[in-house]
């Protein structure tokens, strides 16, 4: 069976979503109020993690590309935006500070290309929703509110997101912060995803 590229978004987000609730329930010592949700990497089983966030990246550049096909006069920089945060998605998944990085230094250049590669994701997709959105919305009517809601909530999980980050000494709460905001991305995938749907 052929699946269409929004059925490998969709399928991505919820590969992630399966994979890191199940991390969540095995590795309870992780605290998701205060630790990010990269820190599973460091645990056994970690590698569920890469998975689900590799399957992201995959499931966004498959967006791309479905948006590209319905929509050939859509902004070429909205699209170039998406395919940012998939790449920056397979980057997180590939480079991490879990132990057998600790050679030579490996766990802080592996930590820095983490946190570059996160932090452009978190601002590229927000950036992209915000480009095409207007197109999405007059293609799609019916889904409109659904879009423009993912929409705000990428934009706002942003924003608090930096501002935890900033005033990380007095707010420890980054890791709920970062869950929800990443939730905003990843429902916003799909009601894009959904409405490109063949039939």
């Amino acid at each position: 069976m052929r699946i269409s590229p929004p059925g490998v978004t969709i399928f991505g987000v919820c590969v992630f979503i399966v994979l890191v609730g199940f991390l969540h329930i095995y590795k309870p010592t992780i605290n998701p109020i205060h630790q990010t949700l990269s820190q599973y990497a460091n645990y056994p089983r970690g590698v569920l993690f890469d998975i689900g966030i590799i399957a992201v990246g995959i499931g966004a550049s498959s967006l791309a590309f479905a948006l590209k096909v319905a929509h050939p006069t859509i902004s070429s920089v909205g699209l170039g935006l998406i395919i940012t945060f998939a790449v920056t998605s397979l980057l997180v998944g590939f480079f991490h500070t879990s132990p057998e990085y600790a050679s030579s230094g490996g766990v802080a250049l592996f930590g820095k290309i983490h946190i570059v590669a996160a932090t452009l994701g978190f601002i590229s997709l927000a950036m992209a929703a915000i480009i095409v959105n207007k197109s999405l919305i007059t293609s799609y009517p019916s889904s409109a509110h659904s879009i423009s809601f993912f929409m705000a909530a990428m934009v706002i999980g942003d924003l608090v997101l930096a501002l935890t980050v900033l005033m990380s000494n007095q707010i420890a709460i980054i890791g709920i912060i970062e869950r929800l905001a990443f939730a905003s991305f990843l429902g916003w995938l799909c009601v894009v995803a959904y409405v490109l749907l063949p039939g």
